[in-house]
C-alpha cells in the first residue's frame, strides 16, 4: 500500500497504486482540471475526492518538481544528427526528382 493508505484501500491503475509524472503527462491521461486540482493540494496528506474521466479520486502529492527542458548542451548531439537526417532526406528526394525527370526526358 501507498505510504500510510489503508491496506486494501482502492483500486489501483495498470500503472500502480503510485503514479508520476509531469503535468503534461499527468494532465493527457487525467484531464487539465484535475492537474489543475493537484497543484493546489498540501504535500503529504491524503486529499480529494478528486474527479477524473476515471471516476473519483483520493490522492497524496508527495512532492512537487519545476518543469524544466533541457540545456542545449545536453541535446546538442541529438539535434545535429536530427539536423543531418533532415539535410540528408532533402538531398535523397532532390536526386530521385532529378534522376525521375531524367527518366521521363528519356523516354519521351
Amino acid at each position: 500500500p501507498a505510504r500510510d493508505a489503508p491496506a486494501g484501500m482502492g483500486d489501483g491503475f495498470l500503472a500502480g497504486r503510485e503514479l508520476a509524472g509531469s503535468e503534461r503527462e499527468l494532465s493527457r491521461v487525467f484531464g487539465p482540471a484535475f492537474v489543475a486540482e493537484l497543484a493546489r493540494l498540501p504535500l503529504g496528506r491524503w486529499s480529494g475526492p478528486l474527479a477524473s474521466p476515471y471516476g473519483w479520486h483520493v490522492v497524496r502529492v508527495d512532492e512537487r518538481t519545476s518543469e524544466t527542458l533541457p540545456p542545449v548542451a545536453a541535446v546538442r548531439a541529438r539535434l545535429v544528427e536530427a539536423v543531418r537526417a533532415e539535410q540528408a532526406a532533402e538531398r535523397l528526394a532532390r536526386r530521385l526528382a532529378e534522376l525521375r525527370a531524367r527518366d521521363r526526358a528519356g523516354r519521351s
